[in-house]
C-alpha cells in the first residue's frame, strides 16, 4: 500500500525543509511621467543564468504525480509539498520510491533568488530604475492579471516588455509592481546609432527603414523558435518589416513595424467595384486557407480588395469574379404555320355547305352534281339597327 507523508517529516538528513510562502501582491500601477505610448514592438536581448538553484538529488522540474502538493494533499497535510504545475515546481523536489513501493517527498525551497534584479537591463527610453526587459513573472500581466485589475501591467512576453518595468519586493514578503509608458520618441532619435548603414524608407516611419545590414535583428531560425516571430525578417539586407537596431554598449535592442505601402488601383471590369483580380500587396496575397485573395506575382484568382485603417491594421476582402456570359440565342424566327388541310371529297355534305340542291354523281363520267351552287349565294342575317325609344 502505497504511503503518503509529509516532506518535513521524511527530509533527508541535513537538508532543512521548508514550506513554501506565499506571496501578496500589492498592484500599484504608476503612470507617473504620462512620457506616451509606443506603437512599435521592442524586443530587448535576453540573458541567461546558468547557476544551480537546488541541491543534489533535488530539482525543480518533476515529472511524477505524488509530490505535486495538489488540492487533496493540500487539505490532509496543510502544505502543497513540491507545489508543481505542469511538470515544474516551485519548490526543489525530490521522491524516493522504495522496493517495496512505497514512496516518500522530500522538497526545499530555492536557497536564493537566481536574479534578484529580474533581467534589468538599463533603458535610455525609461525613467531610472525601471526597464524594457524583465524575466520575472509577478509583473508581467498576464490574463489572469488583466482580468483581475483591468490592464496588463508590464505587458511582458519571454521577458520583453512594452512598459518600462519595475518590481520591488517588501520586507514583508509582499512585492509591487511599478511600469510607464517608454519615450519612444528618443528611441526614434537614437535609431541605428551603430555601424549598420541607414537608408531612408518613404514606407516606414522616422528612423526605421527596409533596408538592414546586420545580423541581430534579421529574424533567425533560432530567434524564430526562441522568441515566435521573425523580428525584421530580412533576407540579404532587404526585409519585411521596417526595422531599426539600437546599441547601447554591449546591449542591443530590435524594433520593428508593418511597413505603410500603397498601391495603384487597376480597374477590374469582370469584379464588382473597388476590387481588382490586379493586387501588388502581401497582407491579402495567400491562399484560401489563410483568407487571402490567392495571388501570385499580383494577379489574383479571385477579386481582391484590402483595407489599411489609420492605425495601420489591415483587412482583407475577396470576391470572385463576375460569371462568363451565356452565348447569344439565335435570331428570333416565327414559328412554322400549320400544313393546309388534305383535299376534301365533294359529297352532300359539301353540296348542302354551298347551299346547293339536288346532289349527284355520274359515275360514268366521274361528276358531281349539285344544282344552284354556283349561283347561290348564303344567306346572310342582319342584326337590326336599335332606334331610340322616344
Amino acid at each position: 500500500m502505497l504511503m503518503a507523508f509529509l516532506g518535513a517529516g521524511l527530509g533527508l538528513a541535513g537538508k532543512p525543509q521548508a514550506q513554501p510562502k506565499v506571496k501578496e501582491g500589492a498592484l500599484l500601477p504608476v503612470n507617473a511621467l504620462e512620457m506616451g505610448g509606443g506603437s512599435k514592438r521592442f524586443i530587448k536581448a535576453k540573458t541567461s543564468n546558468d547557476e544551480t538553484a537546488c541541491s543534489d538529488g533535488f530539482s525543480l522540474e518533476y515529472a511524477g504525480t505524488n509530490c505535486v502538493g495538489d488540492a487533496v494533499w493540500e487539505a490532509a497535510n496543510n502544505n502543497k509539498a513540491c507545489d508543481c504545475t505542469g511538470g515544474v515546481c516551485k519548490n526543489c523536489c525530490k521522491e524516493d520510491v522504495a522496493e517495496n513501493g512505497d514512496w516518500s517527498c522530500a522538497w526545499e525551497e530555492v536557497g536564493f533568488e537566481a536574479d534578484p534584479t529580474h533581467g534589468f537591463i538599463a533603458d535610455a527610453a525609461c525613467n531610472a530604475g525601471y526597464s524594457r526587459n524583465y524575466t520575472g513573472t509577478n509583473c508581467v500581466g498576464d490574463a489572469d492579471w488583466e482580468a483581475a485589475n483591468g490592464d496588463k501591467a508590464c505587458d511582458c512576453t519571454d521577458g520583453v516588455c512594452q512598459k518600462c518595468c519595475k518590481e520591488e519586493a517588501g520586507d514583508d514578503n509582499t512585492w509591487s509592481c511599478f511600469w510607464q509608458d517608454p519615450e519612444w520618441e528618443w528611441a526614434n532619435e537614437n535609431s541605428n546609432a551603430n555601424e549598420h548603414e541607414f537608408v531612408a524608407d518613404d514606407s516606414c516611419e522616422a528612423g526605421f527603414s527596409r533596408t538592414y545590414g546586420g545580423t541581430n535583428c534579421a529574424g533567425t531560425a533560432t530567434w524564430l523558435e526562441d522568441t515566435g516571430n521573425m523580428a525584421c525578417d530580412c533576407t540579404d539586407g532587404i526585409c519585411k518589416m521596417c526595422c531599426k537596431e539600437d546599441v547601447d554598449g554591449t546591449a542591443w535592442s530590435c524594433s520593428w513595424a508593418e511597413p505603410v505601402t500603397s498601391y495603384e488601383f487597376v480597374y477590374d471590369d469582370q469584379c464588382p467595384d473597388g476590387f481588382s483580380r490586379t493586387y501588388a500587396g502581401t497582407n491579402c496575397a495567400g491562399g484560401s486557407d489563410v483568407g487571402g485573395c490567392d495571388c501570385t506575382d499580383g494577379q489574383c484568382t479571385k477579386c481582391c480588395k484590402e483595407v489599411v485603417a489609420d492605425d495601420g491594421a489591415w483587412n482583407c476582402f475577396w470576391e470572385y469574379q463576375y460569371p462568363f456570359p451565356p452565348p447569344p440565342l439565335p435570331p428570333h424566327m416565327p414559328p412554322p404555320g400549320l400544313p393546309p388541310p388534305p383535299p376534301r371529297a365533294f359529297d352532300a355534305d359539301v353540296c348542302a355547305e354551298l347551299n346547293g340542291t339536288n346532289y349527284g354523281f355520274c359515275e360514268e363520267t366521274g361528276l358531281h352534281v349539285c344544282c344552284g351552287a354556283c349561283h347561290n349565294v348564303p344567306e346572310v342575317s342582319t342584326t337590326p339597327t336599335p332606334t331610340a325609344t322616344p
